[in-house]
Formats: structure tokens, C-alpha cells, sequence
């Protein structure tokens, strides 16, 4: 009985990753096409000429803004940051990119959630997906980033900062010394 428990559970793991499949097909035609679309081949174009050009991008509805992320982030230009009015628009907008680029493409970047005459620490796991972010930035690693405007108002580490204090493989440090980077990366001790 548990042999043919197992074997069924195989056979819906494999329906499961060839429907995958197939929807993952599908979508790269979409991205694909929309890549073609003339508005994209025209917006590319304004994109690509000479710095302090301004170019708005409006009147996007649904999966648009999704679509046209994908394909900005596939080019050879600098990460895309896409700065949205609130803090869901960002977590929604950073799903649907998860979903078509894959988490190693996109970073959220939340704001921390605190008035600025509240006295609180921030919630560990926004300050951990902060400097996951910015680190994602460091290594050039990131092709979108998506902020709610006030992430982007609030104030951050230098990027020096950050990037003297990035931990590496194979390297000791003294318990102490540790503790105090740990500390100043806004870890609770």
C-alpha cells in the first residue's frame, strides 16, 4: 500500500512540474510578444537615448506594468527601481515580478513601517529584507527593485557601510567584533 501511495504521489509530482512547464511556456510567449509590441519597441527607444531625457509611462492597466518590468529588466541597462505609492502596491507588484522573473531578479524594498516620533526597533524581518535588497544592489545581482515612496524617503546605511561589514565565507571574526557588526546592522542583541 505505501509502494502505491508513493507511486501515485510521483505521478502527481509529475503533472504538477509538466504543467508548470507548460504555463511557465506560455508565459515567456507572452513576455515575448509584449517585448515586440510596438508602444515597448518605441518606449525602448526613448529609453536608450541620452541621459536627462524625462520619459512618464502612464495609463498602464492589469498585468501591464508586470509585463513591461520583465522586459525593461531582461535589457543590458542598470536595475529598474520602481517606486509605488503604497506599501501593498509595492508587495503586489514585487509577487507578480517574483512570478516572472524568478526571486533572484527582484527585491523588495519595504519601508519600516515606524513614525518618525515612534521610539520602536523595526520589525526584523523588514530590516532583513532591507539590507537582502541593498545587498542585491551591491552585487549586481538585483534587475528590479520595488520601494513604496516611503522606504525611499526613509534614511539607510551608506553603501561603504554595508559593504565593510557584508560577512564572508572562510573569514573568522572575534565573538565580540561580531556582535557589534551584528549590532550595527540593526540586529537586537
Amino acid at each position: 500500500m505505501v509502494g502505491l501511495l508513493v507511486l501515485v504521489k510521483m505521478e502527481n509530482a509529475r503533472q504538477i512540474v509538466a504543467r508548470e512547464s507548460a504555463i511557465s511556456s506560455v508565459l515567456s510567449k507572452i513576455v515575448e510578444r509584449f517585448g515586440r509590441y510596438e508602444p515597448f519597441v518605441e518606449l525602448s527607444r526613448r529609453l536608450d537615448a541620452p541621459p536627462g531625457e524625462r520619459t512618464v509611462i502612464t495609463g498602464l492597466s492589469g498585468s501591464a506594468l508586470s509585463l513591461l518590468l520583465t522586459n525593461l529588466a531582461g535589457r543590458q541597462t542598470p536595475p529598474v527601481l520602481v517606486i509605488t505609492e503604497t506599501p501593498n502596491e509595492a508587495q503586489d507588484l514585487y509577487e507578480d515580478l517574483v512570478f516572472l522573473l524568478g526571486d533572484h531578479a527582484v527585491g523588495h524594498f519595504p519601508s519600516r513601517q515606524i513614525l518618525p516620533y515612534d521610539f520602536r526597533a523595526p520589525v526584523g524581518e523588514v530590516l532583513g529584507r532591507r539590507i537582502a535588497t541593498l545587498s542585491g544592489m551591491l552585487d549586481s545581482a538585483l534587475r528590479v527593485i520595488v520601494a513604496p515612496v516611503r522606504a525611499v524617503m526613509e534614511p539607510t546605511m551608506p553603501v561603504s557601510q554595508l559593504r565593510d561589514h557584508q560577512p564572508v565565507v572562510g573569514v573568522r571574526v572575534v565573538g565580540q567584533e561580531q556582535v557589534a557588526v551584528q549590532v550595527l546592522l540593526g540586529r537586537d542583541r
